[in-house]
């Protein structure tokens, strides 16, 4: 989904990563820079969520249970990951910050009104669209007890929107690619951060986390150009395509924005002339 991501923001951006295989030098990151914090969250969960697999499971484990697997989880996680002797404190104060972001995190998900079974995590599938084979890797998949399925990625930044979904150039493709082949009946970024613990989701089915949250198709005010589910599904599919099929052409149309702060193409871009 990377290819479609670099389309929305870029298309020659896109052309020099993935066409030409150009690859920018390394940088030095800092020890446990954003990045890696992110990573963190993702393993963690990630063997959080395949040992208890449920809602039901959850709501069973005492405060003990549950912190002592998420001790294990994060103890788990963290070993793979090698540095230094001089770094080993910054670790150890990562380790305390995440046992209780993770145990918080949980008792946001046990308030959850719909109970689900996790039915996926950090699934890797692949997808042809227009010819063009496209790897992606989602980081939950949850099953309501209705039936319903909730494509969730997890994010640790402070705000998150659902315009980069709907805007007419779609810059985050990963969970509506899903939806799409999948019948998935909501996407949902899960907000795991010890400011807010939150799910920020546009849903074909309402009050899977609250009885208000999220809100159905037609009540969200965010998305007024889409009568039902199958309007947006429909969206989404015209839009990848187009994307695809103007990279096969070889659109290397420069569009200069936000994202350009951190392209790492700066030195070989023309956005001074636009």
């Amino acid at each position: 989904s990377q290819l479609l991501q670099s389309m929305a923001q870029c298309p020659f951006r896109a052309a020099l990563k993935h066409r030409l295989k150009i690859e920018a030098f390394p940088e030095y990151l800092e020890p446990l820079n954003a990045m890696q914090k992110g990573i963190f969250i993702h393993g963690v969960l990630e063997k959080v969520w395949r040992s208890i697999q449920s809602s039901v499971r959850l709501a069973e484990l005492t405060e003990s249970q549950q912190n002592e697997l998420v001790i294990q989880s994060v103890h788990a996680v963290m070993q793979d990951f090698k540095q230094a002797p001089e770094f080993n404190y910054l670790f150890m104060f990562e380790e305390e910050r995440l046992i209780k972001v993770i145990n918080e995190w949980l008792d946001y998900e046990k308030q959850r009104v719909e109970s689900f079974d996790v039915v996926a995590c950090e699934q890797a599938i692949r997808i042809n669209l227009e010819g063009v084979e496209l790897k992606l890797r989602v980081d939950r998949v949850d099953q309501l007890s209705s039936g319903g399925l909730i494509i969730i990625d997890y994010k640790t930044s402070k705000s998150l929107s659902i315009q980069s979904w709907i805007n007419t150039r779609v810059s985050e493709p990963q969970l509506p690619l899903y939806a799409i082949f999948h019948d998935a009946d909501a996407i949902a970024y899960a907000q795991v951060n010890h400011a807010k613990f939150s799910f920020t989701s546009i849903s074909n089915i309402p009050g899977w986390v609250t009885e208000k949250i999220p809100k159905s198709l037609s009540e969200n005010t965010q998305i007024r150009n889409f009568d039902n589910w199958e309007n947006l599904l429909d969206f989404w599919r015209l839009n990848f395509s187009q994307s695809l099929i103007d990279y096969k052409k070889g659109k290397l149309d420069l569009i200069p924005g936000v994202h350009c702060q951190f392209c790492e193409f700066s030195d070989i871009c023309r956005k001074e002339v636009y």
